[in-house]
């Protein structure tokens, strides 16, 4: 009978320690899965803004790309009429 009981509890600690352990493990599972999900989330959202941030710089160099052109037409617009008025000062001097 004194066996039957040690048997008993030595089985009940067992199993009691076996669902422990493999709850601890279950449980470090988990921790790394969220770990591992946080991570990736991460990266995502790094890659996002990254492209978020050379979108903009594009757009911008588009921008300054538009205003160097206006200003280049500003310029060649004014020697045209520079041009035209040294024509005209010509055609009346020898008038």
């Amino acid at each position: 009978m004194m066996k039957f009981k040690f048997l008993k509890r030595t089985i009940i600690a067992s199993v009691t320690g076996a669902a422990l352990l493999m709850g601890t493990s279950g449980l470090a599972n988990s921790q790394k899965q969220n770990l591992k999900q946080e991570q990736t989330q991460k990266k995502k959202d790094e890659k996002r803004d990254e492209k978020k941030q050379q979108k903009v710089g594009e757009e911008r160099q588009k921008q300054a790309d538009q205003k160097q052109q206006q200003q280049r037409q500003i310029v060649q617009q004014r020697q045209k009429a520079v041009d035209r008025q040294e024509q005209q000062r010509k055609v009346d001097q020898q008038q």
